[in-house]
C-alpha cells in the first residue's frame, strides 16, 4: 500500500461505503487532529480540526485540497493515506464474506450472473453519462471484453472498479 494520499482520498471517495467516517491522528508536534469524512456535504465532504479546539481549527474542504489541508495540520500524508486504505480494506473484507455467504444462499451461478449483469449496467450507464455531457471517449469501454454469464469475471481495469466473485 504505498499509494499518495491523493489517491487514496480520490478511491476513498469514489469506493467507501461509509456515509461517514470519524478518524483521530497525531500530528508531528502530538497534537490529536480529527479527519472526518460526510458524504452528505458533497462539495466538502472533509473536515479537519484539532481535537482541543474543534470550531477554532475547524477546516472543511474538498478531495482536492485534502492534502494541502492535512500537511497544514502537521498531519502525516502517508499516514493518512494508510488509515484510509485500512478502512478501505476492512470494508472489503466486509463485501467478501457478503459475497460468500450470498453465494452459499443462492449459489455461485447465480452470484455470477448478478455480478455480470451489473458490470454490464454499469458501463452502459458510464457511456450514457459521458454521451449526454458531450464527453469524448479516449478509452474503449471494454463492453467487447465483456464475459458472458458462464465465464469467471475478467480482473477489472485499474481506473474502474467493478465486483468479482472470490472464491475460497
Amino acid at each position: 500500500m504505498n499509494h499518495s494520499l491523493q489517491e487514496m482520498v480520490d478511491a476513498f471517495e469514489r469506493t467507501s461505503l461509509d456515509e461517514r467516517v470519524f478518524l483521530i491522528l497525531s500530528s508531528s508536534e502530538e497534537l490529536d487532529v480529527c479527519v472526518e469524512f460526510n458524504r452528505q456535504d458533497q462539495l466538502r465532504c472533509w473536515s479537519l480540526f484539532f481535537r482541543d479546539a474543534p470550531t477554532e481549527s475547524l477546516q472543511k474542504c474538498s478531495r482536492l485540497h485534502v492534502a494541502e489541508v492535512a500537511r497544514a495540520f502537521k498531519l502525516s500524508e502517508r499516514t493518512l493515506a494508510h488509515e484510509l486504505a485500512k478502512h478501505l480494506l476492512t470494508q472489503a473484507a466486509f463485501a467478501d464474506q457478503f459475497v460468500r455467504e450470498i453465494r452459499d444462499l443462492l449459489g455461485e451461478p447465480a452470484v455470477r450472473e448478478s455480478i455480470v449483469q451489473t458490470q454490464l449496467f454499469m458501463d452502459a450507464l458510464k457511456d450514457a453519462v459521458s454521451s449526454a455531457l458531450g464527453e469524448e471517449h479516449s478509452q474503449p469501454t471494454g463492453k467487447e471484453d465483456q464475459p458472458s454469464a458462464g465465464d469467471t469475471p475478467a480482473l477489472p481495469a485499474k481506473t474502474e472498479p467493478k465486483l468479482r466473485v472470490i472464491r475460497d
